[in-house]
């Protein structure tokens, strides 16, 4: 088993092996960062909650237990909404911007989002009061849940738009605007408690003072640091809402055991003694958020981390927060019965003894939640869901015949009970022999002496920083956007390259070529924080001696699936132009329905041969080939060639200015979203490959080039793809331990997938579905026809 503290040079643990030294520094300045940022925002959630805390004992007093009941109970049922409507798109956003969607779409696709849910939400919450009648609100006027629910889009908009303010590591920002927002509600309330005007409806009402300045703030933010998106993506809306929607059970769940104990005191027991619980369950969500900015302080590095260093950051993260909770809980257990008088009164001296019962719950959800982040990210959003449900089953039985056995206080046993439990079950569900388990939750020396650390105000050294350190590449440009901020993805051996590219492909590569393309001992990967395109930067692109060596053994594809689709679309009388084409072999088909097809190539050879078979053939280079031509052609197409080119926006531009008005542009790359990829795998990996491209960096180069994105085709999986996903998916095979590509691994994929099987799957568009896709994918691009 590991610890962080295992990673540390210096002192290196059975279960650091494996691990190189950058990698353990890298791991151990991320959890720098999330002690650090953490603390920071602790002390803003402290801030915060002090200020939550006075407003709480202003309203509690003013208003006595019932009046605090009466207010405390719309805006429970409008948090019972949100949990229900908010379509799980903060988890998406997570996933997505680890599969390198740009973080401007995410924020755009959430406000769509928001806008959407909350229409749907307000017509099912009318349709349920229409139905009920006057006891919809339990007694309360139908206003009251009026005013709480025309909240719910600007929640929506604002927790989808934090979450993207996680991810691009302004969490602390993020929280100045929470403080904010609660800073000018508190004010308010104080003011009409002055002049003795404070009533439950009054004090409802100013609950939006929170609710419109933090949005405001909020937006803001998001402006300002330039990942306010405003042009939603249908199609990653739907992608979006699709992965949500399997989240959404689960935090659905998981939000119904944190609220249903309230709704359970209220109809067992009464509207006095929910104002009761209340009180002891602000207290105790106002120490669960001071230390939950441990966990949201961990997504940034969640979101880029690979292996097993998202469970190592996970459970150090997860000790952090469990020293940090059972720190304060500590203090809260011993000042409860004094602090509760003095601050509410002695009509809430009965919240003192759920309060304390509700403490070692409070810890086992702070450590729980950076778990909930690394199932989240894998996307086994259907356990989270499972687990989430059960815990809800567990904690109503136990509330219903805790309450009627020892009243209030049998609700804050019940749940304590239910947390401690849910804990459990994510620590199993989480831990991996060797990388992590029940002993990384042990707390050390060190974490008490990281959170003492993250009081310093100077910023700490962040992840990316470090990978722009090691590789010097600060200042190298994203080969599409330009942007210069990117976060180390890999690195891969040049030794790993040529090795693979001699015994996979049969490359008899000479050392002078070796020489001239290996830059450094490693190939380092980054990701465009921006557009999210991956690349490697400082690597040779291969030049025509690579090419004769590497292709002596492996000759150009004269069949692809692409062909199949973009022969359709050429039309007798069409120009077309095969940028990249190699010997020709689309260049030979399209010539059989177009009056002009042409092929460049700066392989003069493969040129060569086209041209002696009677087709037209250029080996100038596409700038060169663009400013002789100009817009003569109607489509445009280049098969598998942007990745090979350390300035792939330069030919994509060449490639535009061919196009007539209306014209299409096809480009073919490989899907680095495809199933089954491995990073090391040599033909994707310098000097073949300078680049991996994903769906969503397709939808960037349109918007560069000024063109429609008409579609995106996939390629369909082999039968090795459908069979290595059985093996993925197949629980007898996890409970075994058994190796995939081990001999039980390989005869049960047999056996769950025949040829038969397969075909019959793929036709009805099953894998598709499924993300289980082959290894390209084809963007069919229009320039308008103005």
């Amino acid at each position: 088993m590991e610890s962080l503290e295992s990673a540390r040079p210096g002192w290196v643990g059975p279960g650091a092996i494996g691990l190189t030294m950058a990698e353990e520094e890298r791991l151990l300045l991320a959890l720098e960062d999330t002690s650090r940022t953490g603390v920071r925002v602790a002390g803003l959630r402290i801030l915060a909650a002090g200020a939550g805390l006075v407003v709480s004992i202003v309203i509690a007093r003013a208003l006595g237990p019932t009046g605090r009941g009466l207010y405390a109970l719309p805006v429970a049922f409008l948090g019972i909404v949100m949990a229900f409507s908010h379509v799980g798109l903060e988890g998406s956003n997570l996933y997505l911007a680890g599969s390198g969607v740009p973080l401007r779409r995410l924020w755009a696709v959430g406000t769509a989002g928001a806008l959407i849910v909350s229409a749907l939400a307000w017509i099912v919450v009318a349709a349920i009061g229409t139905i009920a009648g006057r006891g919809f609100a339990a007694g309360l006027p139908v206003s009251w849940i009026v005013i709480a629910m025309t909240q719910l889009p600007l929640l929506l908009m604002v927790f989808y738009w934090t979450s993207v303010l996680q991810i691009e590591g302004m969490f602390a920002a993020a929280a100045w605007a929470t403080v904010a927002g609660t800073l000018a509600n508190g004010a308010a309330v104080l003011l009409l408690a002055v002049v003795g005007d404070l009533t439950p409806f009054r004090v409802l009402a100013l609950t939006w003072v929170t609710c419109g300045a933090t949005w405001v703030l909020v937006l803001r933010l998001g402006m300002r640091s330039g990942v306010a998106g405003i042009k939603p993506d249908p199609a990653l809306l739907a992608r979006a809402v699709s992965f949500g929607l399997r989240a959404q059970l689960a935090t659905v769940f998981a939000f119904l055991v944190l609220r249903v104990d309230q709704v359970l005191v209220q109809g067992v027991l009464g509207f006095r003694a929910l104002g009761i619980y209340a009180i002891a369950v602000v207290i105790a969500e106002l120490l669960w958020l001071v230390t939950d900015p441990f966990a949201a302080s961990l997504v940034p590095h969640q979101v880029h981390a690979a292996g097993g260093d998202e469970r190592r950051l996970g459970y150090a993260t997860a000790r952090l927060s469990l020293v940090a909770a059972g720190a304060l809980c500590c203090v809260t257990w011993l000042l409860a019965p004094y602090g509760i008088r003095v601050a509410f009164g002695d009509a809430f001296a009965d919240a003192t003894w759920p309060v304390r019962w509700l403490l070692p719950g409070v810890v086992a959800i702070a450590a729980q939640r950076p778990l909930y982040a690394i199932v989240t990210k894998e996307g086994r959003m259907g356990l989270a869901a499972a687990m989430n449900a059960g815990a809800l089953g567990v904690n109503v039985v136990l509330t219903v015949v805790a309450l009627r056995t020892v009243g209030v206080v049998g609700a804050a046993i019940a749940s304590t009970a239910t947390y401690l439990v849910l804990g459990a079950g994510y620590v199993l569900a989480t831990r991996r022999r060797d990388v992590v388990g029940w002993g990384e939750l042990v707390p050390h020396r060190d974490d008490l002496l990281r959170l003492i650390a993250g009081l310093d105000p100077r910023p700490a050294v962040r992840e990316r920083d470090l990978g722009r350190q090691e590789s010097g590449l600060a200042a190298e440009a994203c080969p599409l956007c330009g942007a210069t901020d990117a976060i180390r993805v890999t690195s891969i051996p040049y030794t790993v390259i040529w090795e693979g590219l001699r015994s996979q492909w049969h490359a008899a590569l000479s050392d002078d070529v070796v020489a001239r393309h290996q830059p450094g001992p490693e190939a380092g990967l980054v990701r465009c924080a921006r557009c999210g395109l991956e690349h490697f930067p400082g690597a040779v692109a291969g030049d025509a001696d690579f090419y004769e060596q590497l292709m002596a053994n492996t000759p150009y594809h004269t069949d692809r699936w692409e062909f199949q689709i973009v022969l359709p679309r050429i039309e007798p009388g069409m120009a077309v132009a095969d940028m990249g084409c190699g010997e020709g072999a689309f260049v030979r088909l399209a010539a059989t329905r177009a009056a002009r097809a042409v092929g460049v190539d700066h392989n003069t050879e493969a040129i060569r041969t086209l041209t002696d078979g009677g087709f037209e053939g250029s080996s100038s280079t596409f700038e060169e080939f663009a400013r002789r031509e100009g817009a003569a052609f109607d489509v445009v197409c280049s098969f598998h060639t942007l990745e090979h080119l350390a300035e792939p926006i330069s030919a994509a531009c060449a490639m535009r200015s061919l196009l007539r008005p209306g014209g299409r542009l096809f480009l073919s790359l490989p899907n680095r979203d495809r199933f089954g990829r491995r990073d090391d795998e040599p033909l994707d990996c310098p000097p073949h490959h300078l680049a991996r491209w994903g769906p969503h960096q397709l939808e960037e180069l349109a918007a560069r080039l000024d063109l429609r994105l008409v579609s995106t085709h996939f390629e369909d999986p082999d039968l090795s793809h459908a069979r290595l996903a059985a093996a993925r998916s197949s629980r007898l095979l996890k409970l075994l331990g058994a190796d995939e590509g081990g001999l039980p691994a390989r005869a049960w994929m047999r056996v769950a997938v025949g040829p038969r099987g397969f075909r019959r799957t793929l036709a009805n568009g099953k894998y598709g579905r499924r993300g289980i896709v082959g290894h390209s994918m084809l963007a069919e691009l229009e320039r308008s026809a103005r």
